[in-house]
């Protein structure tokens, strides 16, 4: 091989998420671009939800109407499904509303209906960036993929412990663990909804949500 001595370079492992007024500063520019233009609503659906279920990107893409039974939505295929098992993404009630804001899109396949809102955050960034450059001078450097670091940071701030947070956000590393310690649906979904108060502890959701 002759790449054998050539060093690997090292993982360099990102722990970025947002910060409280990074937090208010992303949803006040989504709301108002949706008010502005509700042609935005898939993009701006999709973002939140990937705030409020700590879901990965992928997942949540290939989500289908069938796969929503109210209180979650059940992947067959998924990134950790080597043991067989579904993918439950739980859905709090910022989730479901945001879900059933989209029920008059179901000529669409997917949920979203769309497979990336890169194009509407790296926008939403910029925006945040200019209008609040003190607080969010840095914006730009949270990925789509770091809301779902963000929701494990808030899972830790409204008391949800280690095991129960990997087992919302689908973490493979914990499937030994969850042998030995069963994690029951009634416990995942009042964690759910107690994150999704947390992330809206000082925001209100516009009307397209409620």
């Amino acid at each position: 091989n002759p790449a054998s001595r050539i060093k690997k370079h090292a993982e360099v492992k990102r722990t970025r998420h947002y910060t409280p007024e990074e937090k208010l500063n992303i949803f006040r520019e989504l709301f108002r671009r949706l008010d502005e233009d509700n042609s935005l609503l898939h993009s701006v659906s999709f973002i939140l939800l990937l705030i409020f279920t700590g879901a990965r990107k992928s997942e949540l893409a290939k989500a289908t109407w069938d796969d929503w039974h109210g209180d979650y939505i059940e992947l067959k295929e998924h990134k950790t499904d080597k043991d067989g098992k579904t993918r439950k993404i739980w859905l709090n009630s910022q989730s479901r509303s945001v879900i059933q804001a989209l029920q008059g899109e179901k000529k669409k396949k997917t949920i979203l209906g769309i497979k990336n809102p890169k194009r509407l955050w790296n926008s939403v960034k910029l925006a945040c960036k200019e209008s609040s450059p003190n607080s969010c001078s840095n914006i730009d450097k949270i990925r789509l993929h770091d809301l779902r670091h963000s929701f494990g940071t808030i899972a830790n701030t409204a008391s949800v412990d280690f095991l129960q947070t990997g087992e919302l956000m689908g973490h493979q590393s914990l499937s030994m663990m969850k042998r030995y310690q069963h994690i029951e649906d009634k416990t995942s979904k009042k964690n759910i909804e107690k994150i999704g108060d947390e992330i809206l502890s000082d925001v209100r959701l516009p009307k397209t949500f409620q």
